[in-house]
């Protein structure tokens, strides 16, 4: 039980932290999300459009360690 209290406290701390702590370096962020995320990357750094969408990666690393079960793997999670 305090273990998972420890994580969502870190879990909130990161989430108040990115939407309200962060700071905003440029001006423009806002508009480069909608664009990397409505499909209109005719402007956007092919670069960029690449680690956006490796982004939607590591939900799938990470479940995948989360889901094992134990059972036919030679590492522990």
């Amino acid at each position: 039980m305090i273990n998972r209290a420890f994580y969502l406290f870190i879990w909130v701390t990161f989430i108040t932290y990115s939407f309200v702590l962060a700071p905003e370096n440029q001006p423009t962020t806002i508009d480069l999300i909608k664009d990397l995320s409505t499909g209109h990357w005719d402007s956007i750094n092919p670069w960029i459009i690449s680690l956006f969408n490796a982004m939607g990666l590591w939900p799938i690393i990470y479940t995948s360690l989360l889901l094992r079960d134990g059972q036919k793997q030679s590492f522990p999670a």
